[in-house]
């Protein structure tokens, strides 16, 4: 029986360790320069810091399978930075590059014939057309995530001796333009994450990012398909992707653990399986969004109860998320925007109740400027609770 790899995205060594140390079988290696959905800002160089992310991940598990993600989309201003990747991936042993584009396939594969390549149209590949024309140059399609089972299966016999993967938990995007909406600046050099509640539906915030690539929307729910193990092992699938870039550490140790261990418990034993109550539960614990599984068994499977209710439309700046709680003295956030003596900010609770907050005292207890994750302090205030979200400014707002 075909067991699937559990593959996930790494671009510091940080990442690399903690997906190893936590069940990934397979890594897809990250670069801000040609990865153009990485979270992680360097200023080293694409070839060195993609070796040193090789030799780190060997080291810690030498049959680790490692592949390059270039998901950007071609164009002439790219061709010197992909001219120098052909001979890097080949000296490295990389096992396979990971394109959105077709095109850059097709221009790395004219300087080095030996390479193989995967392709992950983020918003694509929805019908037996499509995937069987990529089948013959890629050895592994990622599916759209807008796909229920039923058409995966009929894309999947369709194609019979193609292999594919399929995003089990994490961020849905929804758009992505290389037009900078927020900043209005080109190439920018600092990342933008903002919230922004939808007009229609109370409590739907939808997440919007933008870096050096240009710009990013993201769905108001995580996909997670952790309660349908049993439809996606009779899909036999070569690997399922989590994705956890741009959310804390926890989500990833947490996601990569959780599905891990539900995937061992089914393939050990499929008639007696039995789904752990408690494994949706770990995931929700450290997700800032509600999850559900989208598409995957139905069209109207991301539908939620809420989402009946007609509210204004505001738009906020994600300023961090709470981690801990110690009534009555402080709370823990970690945060993704500076917050500052004097700012005025909303956190909003996981049953959506809002606590006006004014910050009046602030300790830094934690700083990584490799995984830029940063911790403080605040004196605490009766409502806010544990995954309470932090909303400040607007979307003028810097």
């Amino acid at each position: 029986m075909k067991i699937p790899k559990l593959a996930t995205y790494a671009s510091t060594l940080n990442q690399v360790q903690l997906a190893l140390e936590n069940g990934a079988e397979c890594l897809l290696l990250e670069h801000p320069s040609f990865s153009i959905r990485s979270y992680t800002e360097t200023s080293t160089e694409p070839l060195k810091a993609i070796t040193e992310l090789v030799a780190f991940a060997r080291k810690l598990k030498p049959t680790i399978e490692l592949k390059l993600n270039i998901d950007l989309l071609f164009h002439v201003e790219h061709e010197v930075l992909l001219s120098s990747l052909p001979e890097t991936a080949q000296r490295l042993e990389i096992n396979c590059i990971r394109v959105q584009d077709p095109g850059v396939a097709m221009f790395l594969k004219s300087r080095q014939d030996e390479l193989q390549f995967e392709l992950a149209l983020e918003m694509g590949n929805h019908n037996p057309e499509g995937v069987s024309a990529h089948a013959s140059f890629f050895k592994l399609q990622l599916l759209s995530n807008e796909l229920p089972q039923a058409e995966i299966r009929t894309i999947m016999e369709s194609v019979p001796n193609s292999a594919f993967e399929l995003q089990v938990h994490g961020p849905i995007l929804l758009q992505y333009s290389k037009r900078p909406l927020l900043s209005g600046q080109i190439n920018a050099t600092t990342p933008t994450k903002r919230l922004a509640e939808d007009s229609g539906f109370k409590n739907r915030y939808f997440v919007f990012y933008e870096n050096r690539h240009g710009h990013f929307m993201f769905g108001h729910f995580d996909r997670c398909l952790i309660q349908s193990i049993k439809a996606l092992a009779s899909l036999k699938l070569e690997s399922w992707l989590i994705d956890g870039r741009g959310e804390p550490e926890a989500y990833l140790k947490n996601a990569l653990s959780t599905y891990k261990n539900e995937r061992d418990s089914y393939f050990h034993n499929p008639a007696e399986y039995i789904h752990n109550p408690n494994a949706l539960k770990a995931l929700e614990q450290v997700s800032m969004r509600s999850l559900k599984p989208g598409f995957f068994h139905t069209n109207r499977t991301d539908m939620d109860w809420r989402d009946r209710k007609i509210q204004r439309n505001t738009d906020a700046l994600l300023m961090g998320l709470v981690l801990d709680v110690i009534k009555p003295k402080i709370i823990t956030l970690e945060v993704f925007e500076n917050i500052k003596i004097g700012d005025k900010i909303t956190f909003v609770t996981p049953e959506y109740k809002t606590i006006d907050y004014t910050v009046e005292n602030l300790e830094v207890v934690a700083e990584n400027e490799e995984s830029q994750a940063r911790l403080i302090q605040l004196p605490w205030k009766k409502g806010i609770v544990y995954k309470s979200v932090a909303l400040g400014g607007s979307k003028t707002t810097k």
